[in-house]
């Protein structure tokens, strides 16, 4: 879960990115490569098969998102420690 919201933000950098850009095919291509290699192991092998599969950039991106929000880790975030008052 801690890499939400850097998947988050690769998915509107590429949602931006895509916008008005002279060739959207290649630079959609190359972000979503980036975006996998950024990704865990589960997520960026969603993404690449969804990019196989023919989905767009957006498609790619969200079973990119699904897959990682539905991997469960063995190493999750420290609770913090409460600390005493006084």
């Amino acid at each position: 879960m801690r890499a939400a919201p850097a998947l988050l933000a690769l998915i509107v950098a590429v949602d931006l990115a895509a916008c008005g850009s002279p060739q959207p095919a290649t630079n959609s291509t190359e972000q979503l490569d980036e975006a996998a290699a950024q990704s865990d192991p589960a997520a960026a092998e969603a993404i690449e098969d969804a990019v196989d599969n023919g989905a767009g950039p957006q498609e790619a991106l969200q079973a990119g998102g699904n897959a990682q929000a539905n991997t469960v880790t063995a190493d999750p975030a420290p609770t913090p420690t409460p600390t005493p008052e006084g």
